[in-house]
């Protein structure tokens, strides 16, 4: 019991990290249509980065410090987490539904399992690919019909994908160095350069209409994905992956399109499906046999 208590704390802060996440696949989908993947990117990154620095340094104060033997290793992985998978992800939204995208990147626990344990970092266990099994058809089924697209959803597909393969090697190499300095100065070292990258991109293109081009309801989107729907998913990603296996950090994934339903659901009035109820049953029971494998079911009925 005492080591299935020890687990719960990663996993929640992994589920709410997700959670959030949804919201941003809705604020991103409802806004990109004004400006662009790579502008909006560098909107969200920046608000966000500013957020969580200034937490680190009123929490921390001259502590929020990166070891400086992991500077390097964490600025690579910074760049790819947050600026590529940044960019990758909204891109996405251009082309493909929100629930179609969030259906492909379900995919990121089994892709995670997977690389991880070809780098020695993850075992790979018949508890694990079933849990990853069990929340990917948990996503399936939730979706239901409602995860088509047009002539060039494929283009989505292809970058949801991408930034599939992107987050699994950050989410299998980056463990070792968030242990060893505060996921606060992490998060806002991490967050801040990616914006850096992203203003690069937008420079070079030298088109900043898009970075103020928004309607009245545009710029409340940039404001809840700079904000909550950033710091929060942002900083529990990476507080999560101090405490535990990559695998099991990823495959709270499968709650983003479910968090989209429930608020549709709650906000707008829209029924919810036995599709939906059915879905996060078994995302729940791929998460819950993710952090307790069955040898951990077995003990405890032992006791």
């Amino acid at each position: 019991m005492e080591k299935l208590l020890a687990r719960l704390p990663p996993v929640v802060g992994a589920s709410l990290a997700t959670a959030f996440g949804g919201t941003a696949v809705i604020a991103t989908r409802y806004v990109v249509g004004e400006t662009d993947a790579v502008a909006l990117a560098f909107l969200r990154h920046l608000g966000c980065g500013l957020l969580v620095a200034a937490l680190a340094w009123a929490s921390l104060g001259r502590r929020a410090r990166i070891a400086r033997a992991d500077l390097w290793p964490i600025t690579l992985l910074a760049l790819l987490q947050f600026a590529v998978y940044g960019w990758l992800f909204t891109a996405s939204l251009a082309y493909a539904p929100a629930a179609r995208a969030a259906l492909v990147m379900t995919s990121m626990p089994l892709a995670t399992l997977v690389l991880a344990a070809a780098v020695g970092r993850e075992r790979f266990t018949v508890a694990k690919v079933a849990a990853c099994v069990l929340a990917t058809a948990g996503v399936a089924i939730a979706l239901g019909d409602g995860a088509g697209g047009g002539d060039e959803v494929w283009k989505g597909d292809a970058l949801m994908a991408a930034a599939v393969v992107v987050g699994a090697i950050y989410a299998t190499a980056a463990g070792p160095y968030l242990r060893r300095s505060p996921s606060l100065a992490v998060a806002a070292y991490s967050i801040l350069l990616a914006a850096a990258a992203l203003f690069v991109a937008v420079a070079w293109r030298g088109d900043f209409a898009h970075l103020v081009s928004f309607s009245p309801t545009g710029w409340l989107a940039v404001l809840w994905l700079a904000g909550p729907a950033g710091v929060l998913p942002f900083y529990l990603w990476v507080w999560a992956f101090e405490r535990t296996t990559p695998a099991r950090v990823t495959i709270t994934i499968a709650l983003n399109p479910i968090t989209a339903g429930i608020l549709g659901a709650l906000v707008l009035g829209e029924p919810v499906s036995w599709r939906l109820l059915a879905g996060l049953v078994l995302i729940v029971a791929g998460i819950a046999l993710a952090f307790r494998p069955l040898r951990f079911l077995r003990a405890a009925a032992a006791d």
